[in-house]
């Protein structure tokens, strides 16, 4: 049997017939996470966007390195699907208990709660420093809070434990230019690209600070 066409095909029903659960019976069943990772680097397209949607069903933060790879995949696609897989990875502690509580802040940011929020989130860091994204997800409840400083001390947090958060480098983007600190702020907007070049609107934000750092 072709492994990475019964993974494509996999994917692709379960997607159609909204069976998220399924999906992940099924990858727990019949792949191993490093076969996951080997299809990421197949010739099909299909494949490699198959294995990256994959990963982000079941995988772990050990798995990110290879998947942020896709970033830069030829195929649109498969770009799109390693973004949002690393995005899901990045969001899940392992944890059920912190999980419920990420979601809680996550609410009370949809309702404008920042300080409320900024609560839950300094009660899941405290309850797991070691988890990247409780930093993030404070670092964007501090600066709609309108306190950059302390955003920006929780981005550099969430960076230290995940060098290749391309969204806590862009955090620390808009913290800097924030602070008025223009160059700092082209150095973390340009890491955040490095790292995953689709961000269209961080680009932007970069062409227009290298004309205005190279005019002074």
């Amino acid at each position: 049997m072709d492994r990475g066409n019964y993974l494509e095909r996999l994917t692709a029903v379960c997607l159609v017939q909204r069976s998220y659960g399924a999906l992940e019976r099924a990858l727990h069943r019949d792949f191993t996470v490093s076969e996951l990772v080997a299809l990421l680097d197949d010739r099909r397209a299909g494949v490699r966007g198959a294995a990256a949607l994959a990963l982000g069903a079941i995988g772990d933060y050990a798995v990110a390195p290879p998947l942020a790879q896709r970033l830069h995949d030829q195929d649109v696609m498969v770009r799109l699907v390693a973004e949002q897989s690393l995005w899901a990875i990045w969001l899940r502690s392992g944890d059920q208990a912190i999980d419920n509580l990420m979601r809680e802040a996550a609410a009370l940011l949809q309702r404008g709660m920042r300080r409320e929020a900024i609560q839950v989130l300094t009660t899941v860091i405290e309850q797991r420093p070691d988890f990247p994204e409780g930093y993030n997800q404070r670092a964007i409840a501090h600066y709609l809070n309108q306190d950059p400083a302390l955003a920006l001390a929780d981005c550099e947090k969430a960076i230290a434990l995940n060098p290749i958060h391309f969204g806590a480098w862009a955090g620390m983007g808009h913290c800097y230019l924030h602070l008025r600190n223009r160059e700092k702020a082209l150095e973390a907007y340009e890491r955040a690209l490095e790292i995953n070049p689709n961000m269209e609107q961080i680009r932007l934000i970069v062409q227009q600070l290298r004309g205005t750092i190279n005019q002074s």
